[in-house]
């Protein structure tokens, strides 16, 4: 995890819902500087409201360099991280937000790819389809969800496949 001294503030751009219970957040540079570059499955830590450090995948276009787009379930049994980000968290908070990881890189130089998703497990992987389309790459996405409204990110998703 990050510590403060690693970390640059970003403002909530805007709140999107995305699903039953999901939500992402854009989030920019409040000098309207650009964002640092990023991999696909690349993931931060948002500093949140209470003194909590919690890790979301970046969900963006990792080629989009204006924001970075996470997406946040809620859950039923949270110890406070989604529910800070979809309780208190509000469009033009400043969050202090760690540096860009990633512990879950796309493989590279590979015939075709397959990217298999569950819930909110799409974030990372919607950043993966951005960078194999951008690429011209094969690839194929299989999404899971427990019914229609729990899909996330659909309209984008589908625009990538």
């Amino acid at each position: 995890m990050s510590t403060v001294a690693d970390t640059k503030q970003l403002r909530v751009q805007a709140i999107r819902w995305q699903a039953q219970s999901i939500c992402s957040f854009e989030l920019v540079d409040p000098d309207e500087q650009a964002l640092e570059s990023f991999e696909a499955g690349a993931h931060v830590d948002l500093h949140l409201p209470g003194g909590l450090v919690r890790s979301y995948s970046l969900a963006g276009d990792p080629s989009d360099h204006s924001q970075w787009t996470l997406g946040v379930l809620l859950e039923a049994k949270s110890q406070g991280g989604s529910a800070a980000m979809h309780n208190k968290v509000r469009v033009g908070d400043l969050l202090k937000v760690g540096a860009v990881r990633n512990a879950f890189p796309l493989a590279k130089d590979v015939a075709h790819s397959i990217l298999i998703a569950g819930g909110i497990g799409i974030t990372p992987l919607k950043s993966m389809a951005h960078t194999l389309k951008a690429a011209g790459a094969s690839f194929e996405l299989h999404y899971c969800a427990r019914g229609p409204k729990n899909v996330a990110f659909l309209k984008e998703l589908k625009a990538l496949v």
